[in-house]
């Protein structure tokens, strides 16, 4: 995507906030400039976990040979990268407005603790985070406000869990005292995002071929989202599987939290609907997930100053790229 303009820190986390529910992002947003580092502290969360973990049903056994799957994570330390790419289109008052977004390649690195009944201690940490010049007529000039903006967040991270069935639960960031108030409310809008970075596994014996769905209420800038998925096993082998999968997320009639907007203004969500699809591999013993992900969302906000609201429709186009990193 060709992007002929930057956006400030402001316009960066409320469009990240928006978009994070459109295909369940992780950092997409957040990070930090390329020469920022953090170091992963200790898996010693023992915070119970606060978000349900998903509704998974089978709909199709697949082809014998069948087995049960299970995560078997080895203790110890995986880093990852994801790179983000937001297209936003605005609409209001008759008129349309692209918003570009130069894409973001993240680097995080996860901590995972010994299983004890069924369940692991996660933390994580970023690592670094720059915008991909790639496709883009950005300046230097330009890179490094973007960079600047992304800056505030540098070596932040957080807390969690994670099941054998592959569930993330109880994720929450340790938001340093001197973070801004747009920082803290934007990592307390996205924190129930981590859902996402595992799939979650049916209970019965399955082979290749085995579709199940996953249904699952997500929080999104103060937002419920309901998000079901369905999976379906492309390939299996002792070590790993191969999956791809669909999704859609519906949400209608509620008031949002979002960080950025000017004093004195609220925004009320009116619908979104959203779709996407996915392909990639998870192996049984690590993070090192390797994914390829593309939504599309359609918003459509009321925002409202004072006696004054404008309705505002937003289409939003979102690829995430996973892959394990040095």
């Amino acid at each position: 995507m060709l992007n002929r303009r930057t956006l400030g820190p402001g316009a960066l986390v409320v469009g990240a906030a928006l978009v994070l529910s459109s295909c369940g992002l992780f950092g997409g947003s957040d990070g930090s400039d390329a020469t920022r580092s953090s170091t992963v502290p200790r898996s010693t969360s023992t915070t119970s976990t606060t978000i349900a973990a998903p509704s998974t049903d089978l709909l199709s056994p697949g082809t014998a040979p069948r087995r049960v799957l299970r995560l078997e994570l080895t203790p110890g330390v995986t880093t990852v990268a994801m790179t983000t790419d937001i297209d936003l289109t605005q609409r209001a008052a008759g008129t349309t407005t692209k918003v570009p977004s130069p894409a973001v390649r993240q680097v995080v690195a996860f901590r995972v603790g010994t299983f004890t009944d069924g369940v692991a201690d996660v933390s994580f940490a970023i690592r670094s985070s720059a915008v991909v010049r790639a496709n883009t007529d950005l300046t230097d000039a330009e890179v490094t406000s973007i960079d600047e903006a992304y800056a505030t967040l540098a070596g932040i991270g957080g807390t969690g869990r994670i099941d054998t069935q592959g569930h993330l639960t109880g994720f929450r960031y340790q938001i340093p005292p001197g973070a801004s108030p747009t920082v803290r409310t934007y990592l307390t809008t996205v924190q129930d995002q981590f859902q996402d970075l595992s799939v979650p596994l049916p209970t019965e014996a399955v082979g290749v071929g085995a579709r199940w769905r996953s249904t699952r209420t997500l929080v999104s800038s103060g937002v419920n989202v309901t998000q079901e998925t369905t999976y379906t096993l492309t390939s299996l082998s002792d070590t790993e599987m191969g999956y791809t999968s669909v999704v859609t997320q519906t949400a209608q009639d509620q008031d949002m939290t979002l960080a950025g907007l000017p004093t004195g203004t609220t925004a009320h969500l009116v619908s979104a609907r959203g779709t996407g699809q996915a392909a990639g591999s998870t192996p049984f013993t690590s993070m090192a997930v390797t994914a390829h992900a593309s939504n599309k969302v359609t918003q459509v906000l009321d925002l409202t100053t004072g006696a004054t609201t404008q309705r505002l429709t937003q289409a939003v186009g979102v690829t995430l790229d996973i892959a394990p990193a040095p």
